[in-house]
């Protein structure tokens, strides 16, 4: 289990009322960031998506799981990987450190 943000682009709607098609203008993405822990398949991830859960129990219990297809992900960074880097270039000396390489302890 790995904290991680996830950079997507999602569907969304065109219009809120009724406008007239050569009003029309959207031509960017929906850019959209959450933030999760990273479900493998294996732990109730959804296959060809990027599954991530807003909170994981120490008895496996999972809450707000978002499946976001694979097709739709800008990019996945790792945050605990980005913590450390950060914390060791800033010279912070921080007891999450260690926690922060391996969230899960193992």
């Amino acid at each position: 289990m790995k904290p991680v943000l996830v950079i997507w682009n999602d569907a969304h709607a065109g219009t809120s009322t009724w406008e007239r098609i050569e009003d029309l203008v959207d031509n960017e993405p929906y850019e959209v960031k959450s933030v999760g822990f990273l479900m493998s398949t294996k732990a109730g991830g959804k296959r060809n998506h990027v599954s991530i859960t807003q909170s994981w129990s120490a008895d496996s219990c999972v809450d707000s799981v978002l499946h976001i297809p694979a097709k739709m992900v800008v990019r996945v960074i790792n945050l605990a990987e980005e913590t450390y880097e950060y914390l060791s270039k800033t010279g912070a000396n921080s007891p999450a450190i260690p926690e922060a390489s391996n969230p899960t302890g193992s």
